[in-house]
């Protein structure tokens, strides 16, 4: 549920008020470009782009491509 609010929403999760989860923030490296630090506004804007790998899907079928 937490990578479907990522990719549905364009919301990070949380630990704490500006706290990124960590398991999150290690996902949302992945798709930074070289170079470029993990910091908060960087790690937003890679969660707010990953609607694009679901283009014209709904939310439940985004969620069965997820289960697989």
């Amino acid at each position: 549920m937490k990578y479907l609010g990522m990719i549905c929403r364009g919301h990070l999760p949380c630990i704490a008020r500006h706290k990124v989860h960590p398991e999150s923030k290690k996902f949302l490296q992945l798709f930074l470009a070289k170079g470029e630090p993990p910091d908060r506004g960087n790690l937003l804007k890679a969660a707010r782009g990953l609607h694009l790998a679901f283009k014209d899907m709904q939310t439940e079928e985004v969620y069965g491509v997820l289960i697989e």
